[in-house]
């Protein structure tokens, strides 16, 4: 009875990564199944409990983070997050602050914006959210400031990365008096207008001198291109693609449909994984330092 149930408990890993605890009996209508062997559980006591299959369960996230290479791109979203700080930090002494959407809503959420492949930004008055494979991810909280400073900070920030345009969102209310907006390009120049020179100066210009309407035609066009885009109403977002951080070329960006979405406790597993394996080296690496600064 004990060999049969160590033989035929199984761990079930579809193609989008959803996993299931199954025992003998139970129709297996699934792509991947993996048997566990009993010379790979005599560690495991009997009966086996939820913990025991969790356990069990994480070995095979391991190993299916390592064959697709989720470690990579989540090492390169943690210099997204760095990335973030310093331009926090450079604000600061122009009277704007922003809160750090990971200290406020750490991790991510599962059940929205997950990617098949590679990252997106969103917008609203400034970058909002990051779409990657776990779900979207806070890159910032509620800010306050004064004159253009939210814009002025959204071109900052995306001006860090290699970004092209996407789409835009609009709120069901007030559909139509939703307004999108581009920067126009400086005087003699196919530069489009430096807003943090006009907030160092405290030259406030007027919304129609910097911005010029878009039409829907327009949007559209501008798709694939690395411009920058922002509408007049809070929860109407623009979404651009993220090609390249810090030199790191990343996968063309992909959103993955809903129905194939990873489940909410196999997202928060392998994020966990990765973190896990994150914060090891990343201790590894700082202690390594310390050691060779204090040689010097």
């Amino acid at each position: 009875m004990i060999r049969k149930n160590l033989i035929y408990m199984v761990i079930v890993l579809n193609v989008s990564g959803t996993l299931h605890a199954m025992s003998n009996g139970t129709k297996l209508s699934y792509i991947k199944k993996l048997k566990i062997h009993c010379s790979k559980l005599n560690t495991i006591k009997l009966p086996l409990t939820e913990n025991d299959i969790a356990e069990v369960a994480r070995e095979r996230l391991k190993q299916y983070v390592e064959e697709t290479g989720e470690y990579e791109l989540f090492k390169i979203m943690q210099e997204i997050f760095k990335i973030a700080r310093e331009v926090r930090e450079e604000f600061e002494p122009l009277d704007f602050s922003i809160g750090d959407g990971q200290k406020l809503w750490p991790g991510s959420n599962p059940f929205y914006c997950q990617t098949k492949q590679g990252f997106f930004i969103s917008t609203d008055m400034t970058p909002d959210k990051l779409y990657t494979p776990w779900g979207y991810v806070e890159l910032f909280g509620g800010g306050c400031g004064k004159g253009w400073a939210f814009d002025v900070f959204n071109q900052a920030f995306l001006k860090r990365f290699k970004t092209s345009f996407a789409y835009v969102t609009k709120s069901s209310l007030d559909r139509d008096r939703v307004k999108f907006y581009a920067l126009k390009q400086q005087e003699g120049s196919q530069e489009v207008i430096d807003l943090k020179a006009l907030l160092v100066s405290g030259n406030y210009e007027s919304y129609e001198n910097i911005y010029r309407e878009l039409s829907e035609e327009e949007i559209k066009a501008q798709q694939g291109k690395e411009i920058i885009i922002r509408s007049n109403y809070c929860g109407c977002e623009s979404v651009y693609k993220l090609h390249e951080v810090n030199g790191h070329q990343l996968p063309e960006p992909e959103m993955l449909p809903w129905k194939k979405y990873r489940s909410y406790k196999v997202t928060n597993m392998i994020w966990d994984i990765l973190q896990d394996r994150y914060n090891q080296e990343y201790s590894i690496t700082k202690k390594a330092e310390k050691t060779s600064a204090s040689r010097e």
